[in-house]
């Protein structure tokens, strides 16, 4: 989708040797771990 143009190019990048999506990757790791980090535990216990 981001080769069409319907997302940044951001997300496009690979990573030379893993081939793998890695800025888009990182990015959503910390986005995750900010949140877990700032939801109570009992509320993620209830997620899980």
């Amino acid at each position: 989708m981001s080769q069409d143009g319907l997302l940044p190019e951001l997300f496009a990048q690979v990573h030379p040797r893993l081939k793998t999506p890695h800025l888009s990757q990182t990015m959503i790791g910390v986005v995750v771990s900010i949140v877990a980090a700032f939801t109570p535990i009992s509320v993620l216990g209830e997620m899980a």
